[in-house]
């Protein structure tokens, strides 16, 4: 007995790597109590159709989809966004230039300096914003690449608060793969032989201000404690990583400036996460952790090793857990599980970073209506145009 089965080829759309976003619902601090609504975009990579791109032709992209969610959500109605970054590796150049666009418009976004030559400024050139309102950037160690391009645009453009870990990884350099095996079959007494691979670094990318992105990353206005202040991650932790350096900054303006409402922001988190007991657990699980990785003996005693192991068990189960429920929001975007009811929770969820941020994007939506805060930030922002407008003319 024959059984013919056909397969059908097809095209597998891997829909979770792409953009998610949700809207939330915020409390504003205040003399008065008011509602906030936010949109909060996961951003996993910096992804590209290049071969649709190349034809002219519709093409999905990052960007594309980020504009799309901020209108979806409600655009200039909404009351302030976060762009979280957190796990994102990097992707196309192109597309973290575009997406760095969408919030402040046209201007340099990155500059890259290869082998020889002069560095090169790379711009968007989009005059339009997809929304120009309170803006939170979140990051951690993961955040890569094309991650901390963004992430250090917005930053230095005034243009964003940036939250999250220490710092963000530190890749601030290009490679480029050379397949040795090509070269090598080109000379028949080699042909036979595996030579393997060369990765070159071609080039190196630098920050709008000059410093490059490379080994140091892009430093938090607002530092949140984290497992990774106990990691070795980060460029800076890789053997013969390429320095830190800088280069001329490129010639840019500012239209809003975020610095002034920082010292606040920073002294708000800090009595926010104090008094809160289930951050407060975490910071400990992380201290608890940070000893662990210190730790250089293990006890002999038969009890005192079995009680250490459950103790070890116990904690891991609860990180993994933890991890598991903030990777599953980032890949759903805030949605339920196809089949389940949706749950009625505070903002943020279990995510107690997330929980952070909102409450940063929260307080910064306030100061920004305070019509003091209001007025140094305006001032500030004009002062930034001014001065550099005189060195545009000077040089």
């Amino acid at each position: 007995h024959k059984t013919i089965i056909d397969l059908v080829r097809d095209v597998v759309k891997l829909e979770d790597g792409s953009a998610k976003s949700e809207v939330q619902e915020i409390n504003l601090p205040g003399e008065e109590p008011a509602k906030g609504k936010v949109a909060v975009i996961y951003l996993p990579s910096f992804y590209r159709d290049f071969q649709a791109a190349s034809r002219g032709r519709d093409f999905k992209s990052s960007g594309n989809d980020i504009r799309r969610l901020i209108t979806e959500a409600g655009g200039s109605k909404l009351d302030g966004v976060i762009l979280d970054l957190r796990a994102n590796g990097g992707g196309a150049l192109e597309e973290a230039i575009a997406i760095a666009g969408l919030f402040f418009g046209e201007g340099p976004v990155v500059q890259v300096r290869e082998v020889v030559g002069r560095p090169r400024v790379r711009f968007d050139r989009d005059l339009g914003t997809a929304y120009d309102g309170a803006l939170v950037v979140l990051v951690d160690k993961s955040s890569a690449s094309a991650s901390e391009i963004v992430a250090a645009a917005l930053q230095d453009y005034h243009r964003a608060v940036v939250v999250g870990d220490a710092s963000t990884h530190g890749k601030g350099t290009v490679q480029q793969k050379m397949n040795l095996n090509d070269r090598f079959r080109s000379n028949p007494q080699y042909a036979s032989e595996k030579a393997g691979a060369l990765k070159l670094t071609l080039a190196k990318y630098y920050r709008v201000t000059g410093g490059s992105t490379q080994l140091r990353g892009v430093v938090p206005d607002v530092v949140l404690p984290s497992y990774t202040d106990h990691m070795e991650m980060g460029e800076a932790k890789i053997p013969h990583a390429m320095p830190w350096d800088e280069i001329q900054p490129a010639r840019f303006s500012c239209k809003v400036d975020v610095r002034p409402y920082l010292p606040e922001l920073r002294k708000r988190s800090e009595a926010r996460r104090a008094a809160d007991p289930d951050f407060q657990q975490m910071v400990a699980d992380i201290n608890h952790y940070g000893e662990r990785r210190k730790r250089k003996t293990l006890s002999l005693n038969r009890d005192s090793r079995r009680t250490l192991i459950q103790e070890e068990e116990e904690w891991s189960k609860k990180l993994r857990e933890a991890r598991l429920a903030g990777k599953n929001r980032r890949k759903q975007g805030g949605k339920p599980k196809e089949g389940t009811a949706p749950k009625k929770e505070a903002a943020g969820g279990g995510d107690l970073v997330l929980k952070e941020a909102l409450a940063v994007l929260a307080d910064m939506i306030s100061l920004s209506h305070d019509p003091d805060f209001k007025a140094v930030a305006a001032n500030d922002a004009a002062l930034e145009v001014e001065a550099g407008d005189l060195e545009n003319e000077l040089q």
